[in-house]
């Protein structure tokens, strides 16, 4: 009691505060966090820079016009996002600015998942060549597609190997590498790859099968340039008296589970060209 009548009266100003160091901490309390948000974007947004950059620098090389445009796309998005978060650190940035950069945030997500997709299947597609020696004996994955006498495979189509009657192996090599170099009734651009031998010796049936070349190429696809590849066996037929040449072929993709039917058409169409070319039936309504 004695103590409260003792305590000078309040004149209306502050004398006493909170610690000089306690003023600081909270004051900067926000900041670190503050900070720290902007970096982790302003990192994000540098790495989707550098995808879109290699993504541009690749699909220049390859000559892809659609996915230069993304990547063009994407540079010019993760470059805007960029400048704004530098002003929006530096205290330059106005409040209202704030839709826009959520809405270029929003625009820039689609567009790196697409471009960082398309760059992961081209380095798959790049590193997984198939590298045959021999005819593959069998489709490692669904999207293959193969007409062949042992485990054929394709979706939505025949699967037999064809027979040419009364020609010879050069002359059905010719009209193939004419067909891949020459993107005849094909869109893709095709790479030939030299042929190699391949014998082997067998009987199907009343037909004796003698093996005689081994042919492959590389195919991009028209529209994204994803590399896949292709591969024919060549063999001399003896079916009952007429001569003539067993043709099989084996497609594949080198990135994903499935093709989207490229496979299939891709060996449908260049088993037509050979079928405008020669008198061409399936093997098993020939022997």
């Amino acid at each position: 009691e004695i103590s409260r009548l003792s305590r000078p009266p309040w004149d209306g100003t502050m004398t006493d505060g909170p610690p000089e160091g306690k003023m600081q901490v909270e004051a900067s309390g926000s900041q670190p966090g503050y900070s720290c948000c902007h970096k982790c974007l302003f990192s994000c947004c540098s790495i989707l820079f550098l995808l879109s950059l290699l993504e541009l620098v690749l699909a220049s090389l390859v000559g892809l016009a659609l996915a230069i445009v993304l990547s063009l796309l994407l540079l010019l998005i993760t470059a805007l996002y960029l400048v704004l978060l530098r002003k929006a650190n530096e205290g330059n940035a106005p409040r209202c600015r704030l839709w826009f950069r959520l809405l270029v945030g929003i625009l820039a997500a689609p567009l790196a998942l697409l471009c960082i997709l398309a760059l992961g299947i081209h380095l798959q597609t790049f590193f997984n060549a198939a590298g045959w020696e021999r005819f593959p004996e069998n489709c490692p994955v669904r999207g293959c597609c193969r007409w062949s006498l042992r485990k054929a495979s394709c979706r939505e189509d025949q699967a037999l190997p064809l027979l040419i009657a009364n020609v010879t192996v050069e002359e059905v090599l010719e009209e193939i590498q004419t067909w891949v170099e020459s993107n005849l009734y094909w869109p893709e651009h095709c790479i030939w790859v030299q042929p190699q031998a391949e014998e082997f010796s067998l009987q199907h049936g009343s037909a004796i099968i003698e093996g005689r070349a081994f042919l492959r190429a590389s195919c991009s696809t028209s529209t994204w340039k994803f590399v896949d590849d292709i591969a024919w066996r060549l063999s001399d037929v003896t079916c009952g008296l007429s001569p003539g040449v067993l043709v099989e072929v084996h497609s594949q993709q080198r990135a994903g589970i499935d093709d989207g039917g490229h496979n299939m058409y891709r060996v449908r169409f260049s088993m037509s060209y050979l079928n405008e070319t020669f008198p061409v039936m399936p093997f098993d309504e020939a022997c």
